[in-house]
């Protein structure tokens, strides 16, 4: 299953709200509060990820009223960040190494001959 960042934000603070799976009042300006006002979310957004995330069964509400959510989060819901998949480390091509080492030879030998002919002129002058 996966989450978009703002669900998966709202998930995390849950888990860390709600220990030991009790349930917690929490204000709706906490949660407006993990979002920057770059991120413009309402709290008619949060509303939607909180209904999105007790459908798919990782967090439970009792009730919403104006001000707040009676929340937890479920065993799914603790559990979702150590069961998601591991992003896989992003390999580079064969192709991409050999030219980036002929390249890195390349620049060696070239400073190679500017510092010799550099000692050379600084040689002849004295």
């Amino acid at each position: 299953m996966k989450l978009d960042k703002k669900t998966r934000i709202v998930l995390s603070f849950i888990n860390a709200e709600c220990v030991e799976g009790s349930y917690k009042v929490i204000p709706n300006d906490d949660f407006l509060n993990l979002f920057t006002k770059k991120q413009k979310i309402t709290l008619d957004d949060v509303t939607k990820i909180i209904e999105d995330l007790k459908n798919k069964k990782l967090i439970a509400f009792k009730y919403k009223d104006d001000s707040s959510f009676l929340i937890t989060s479920t065993p799914d819901g603790k559990e979702f960040f150590t069961k998601t998949e591991i992003v896989p480390v992003v390999k580079i091509k064969k192709s991409h190494f050999i030219i980036f080492s002929l390249l890195f030879l390349g620049v060696a030998i070239i400073g190679g001959i500017i510092s010799s002919l550099m000692m050379r002129f600084v040689f002849k002058i004295f």
